[in-house]
């Protein structure tokens, strides 16, 4: 019942032993625990709490161009100078985004000149990319090399659905206020406020649409109820009285045509192509 090794075996056994006891713990490793295990949970943890965050934060916009968002007639000096080298007018500058053809190029496809420019309205490369150009150009591999990737993915972009615009996430074609709050993030990591992610997303995308385009998706009544014909939408000759006027302007079924589209009173008053006429 209590039998005993004086010496180890060469050979393991076959016939384990019904009642190992080992008092002291054995230089040679032993069958037998030194020690029996509880079954008691802990009151202290094994290790201290941290308070410092386990991942970093969503890279993000590390600086904004200082002046974005400024009255035109309130930059003045140099500064005024340096928006008209961009090509800025009261216009373009107070307007929403792409209303100045600069904005489409990313920070390494400006001039030194352009940059200097940009340098005297408070944009560095990160804040022009961001704030300014919004990756628009970027490849994914610009993304990941921009620390920005993971911004995109809070969109539920993918490589394919970045690069080659297969099958975009559902964020794409989504206004900012009901975009979930993961994807809030993604879009403010990557320079975009409510409004100019509105106007990016809707306003004057159905514009890039052909007729047919709007037929295979149903919106052609919408673009009718504007008082668009196939011939005035893809030409651009003889467009209605609604591609003149501001939201509070249209009669009812223009505006239901609007909304139709996707616009809201702020993001049909940005695409309004003559805002700065009435200033």
């Amino acid at each position: 019942k209590s039998p005993t090794t004086p010496d180890p075996s060469v050979t393991p056994t076959k016939s384990p032993t019904k009642s190992p006891t080992t008092p002291n713990p054995t230089v040679t490793p032993s069958d037998a625990p030194t020690a029996s295990p509880t079954y008691v949970p802990t009151y202290s943890p094994t290790v201290s709490p941290t308070n410092t965050p386990t991942a970093p934060p969503i890279a993000g916009p590390e600086t904004k161009c200082s002046y974005l968002g400024s009255a035109w007639n309130s930059i003045k000096g140099e500064e005024k100078e340096a928006a008209i080298n961009l090509g800025y007018d009261k216009c373009s500058w107070e307007n929403p985004p792409l209303r100045n053809s600069i904005e489409e190029y990313p920070w390494w496809n400006i001039t030194n000149e352009e940059k200097d420019d940009a340098d005297i309205l408070g944009c560095d490369e990160v804040s022009w990319d961001s704030q300014i150009h919004h990756y628009s150009s970027f490849y994914w591999e610009d993304l990941i090399n921009a620390g920005v990737k993971s911004c995109a993915t809070k969109l539920g972009y993918d490589i394919q659905s970045w690069d080659l615009q297969l099958n975009p996430p559902s964020s794409a074609f989504t206004l900012f206020d009901d975009l979930s709050n993961n994807e809030k993030e993604g879009a403010i990591c990557m320079g975009y406020s409510e409004f100019t992610w509105d106007f990016y997303q809707w306003g004057g995308v159905a514009y890039t649409f052909t007729w047919q385009d709007l037929k295979d998706d149903g919106l052609q009544d919408c673009a009718e109820d504007l008082g668009y014909t196939q011939n005035s939408w893809d030409t651009g000759i003889g467009l209605p009285a609604s591609y003149a006027q501001l939201f509070n302007e249209l009669d009812s079924d223009e505006k239901k045509g609007a909304i139709c589209l996707g616009y809201s009173e702020s993001t049909w008053d940005g695409e309004y192509p003559f805002a700065c006429v009435f200033d």
